[in-house]
C-alpha cells in the first residue's frame, strides 16, 4: 500500500494546488497537474527565466506523507534532486519508468 492509498487520496486533480516539500524542509513547489497514468506529480517551482515557472516531475514512489488538512505532500528527496529529475511527457510512454529509475 502506498502513501496515497494510506491516506485514501488518489493522485488526481484532488491534489492540484498542494504544496510539495522535500527532505530539506524546502518548498519544492505547487502541484500543477498529475500525469495521465496517475503515477507522477508535475510540480511548478519558483520562477525561472522570463518569470515563467519551471515544471518538475516527481514519481509517486518517493511520496512519504500527504496531509490533506494543510494540503502538503512530503517527498523523500531534496529540492535539488527534484530539480535534476528527467522531464516528463504524457506523449512518451517511457516517462514514468524513467522517473521511477531516477528516483530509485
Amino acid at each position: 500500500m502506498d502513501v496515497a492509498q494510506q491516506h485514501e487520496l488518489e493522485l488526481d486533480a484532488g491534489v492540484v494546488g498542494y504544496t510539495v516539500v522535500g527532505t530539506d524542509d524546502d518548498s519544492i513547489g505547487e502541484v500543477m497537474r498529475v500525469s495521465a497514468d496517475s503515477v507522477c506529480l508535475l510540480v511548478a517551482s519558483r520562477k525561472g527565466l522570463f518569470g515563467r515557472h519551471k515544471e518538475h516531475a516527481i514519481h509517486s514512489s518517493v511520496i512519504t506523507n500527504i496531509d490533506p488538512d494543510i494540503q502538503t505532500i512530503t517527498v523523500a528527496r531534496t529540492r535539488e534532486q527534484v530539480e535534476h529529475a528527467p522531464e516528463y511527457s504524457n506523449l512518451d510512454p517511457n516517462s514514468s519508468a524513467n522517473l521511477a529509475s531516477y528516483y530509485a
